[in-house]
């Protein structure tokens, strides 16, 4: 019921049962269960304020709960979004203190480098972000987080040679992760930038490989039929945007591009009827977007030029 009326829109209801069943069995699991719910409810309706008075409670309430960690790092979240910069990171260091090894440390680190990026403090969050990488390398989703975080950085700073470095180990390191997958991209990417073509089709052709990854694949794929294009080896341009025709049609801003990219292709080496066809698919498949108005001033200006 309570489930249904957050659904619902009616949160005063939700929290009056979650007070129904604590009041009638305070120590019981359910009522533990409840008030830790009653916390959550006003953190995700943005009144922090009583979030962090329910999470308080909760702890004294319940000491021996094992969502004791959970409920630190929820408060530290809490005070974080309050800008209550100092007891946030009290909440936080209290998480490490009493629980060494709760998955919620690396959680607050990287909740608090976030926080100081977004004030544009980058020290502080690389700092946090460099702790992550070498202490917790193996938790994967945070180290992976960090690593890529490291990179964008670096970046950001103008040190194209550090953010490849860091791009590449953290691809290297946690080959399969989503945050690795984006380093991988982002190198191929930097290395496009500088001229270094070899190296930029490298990477994207191991990012085309991943069909677990669809997204990544279509993506990869239309980035190296973009640098062979530019190159003027149409033949291998249009394998990799046939390759995203093919299988990715799923996919729809990869496909389409491709599909112009493709067109493009065909217009260049003068196949003119192919490539109205495969304009006419765009066309129609996006008629309302830029997409699809591209597609459109192509056919004309094919028309007009058969004229």
């Amino acid at each position: 019921m309570q489930v249904a009326l957050l659904g619902m829109g009616r949160t005063q209801e939700a929290l009056d049962i979650a007070d129904t069943l604590i009041n009638a069995n305070p120590q019981s699991g359910a009522a533990e269960d409840f008030a830790f719910k009653k916390a959550e409810i006003f953190y995700s309706g943005r009144n922090y304020s009583n979030a962090a008075a329910e999470l308080e409670a909760y702890m004294k309430r319940y000491p021996s709960s094992q969502r004791q960690d959970e409920a630190l790092y929820l408060l530290g979240r809490t005070y974080l979004t309050m800008n209550e910069l100092g007891q946030a990171r009290a909440s936080f260091a209290d998480v490490e203190k009493r629980f060494p090894k709760s998955p919620f440390i690396v959680a607050s680190k990287i909740d608090l480098a976030e926080y100081f990026t977004g004030r544009a403090n980058s020290a502080s969050a690389d700092s946090l972000y460099e702790i992550v990488w070498t202490e917790f390398a193996s938790d994967t989703d945070g180290a992976s987080r960090a690593g890529f975080e490291r990179g964008v950085s670096a970046r950001m700073h103008g040190d194209t040679a550090m953010a490849i470095v860091r791009f590449r180990e953290t691809a290297d390191r946690y080959a399969g992760q989503e945050y690795a997958d984006q380093s991988r991209y982002q190198v191929a990417v930097l290395y496009r930038r500088i001229g270094n073509i070899d190296s930029a089709l490298y990477h994207f052709g191991l990012l085309a490989l991943r069909t677990d990854k669809p997204q990544f694949a279509s993506n990869a794929l239309y980035d190296l039929g973009t640098i062979y294009l530019r190159e003027k080896r149409y033949a291998e341009a249009m394998a990799q945007y046939e390759r995203v025709r093919q299988e990715y049609a799923g996919y729809e801003d990869w496909y389409t591009l491709s599909l112009l990219a493709l067109g493009e292709s065909y217009e260049i080496l003068k196949r003119v009827d192919e490539a109205k066809d495969v304009y006419e698919v765009v066309a129609r498949l996006r008629p309302d977007d830029d997409y699809g108005k591209t597609a459109e001033a192509r056919l004309k200006r094919l028309k007009k030029a058969r004229r």
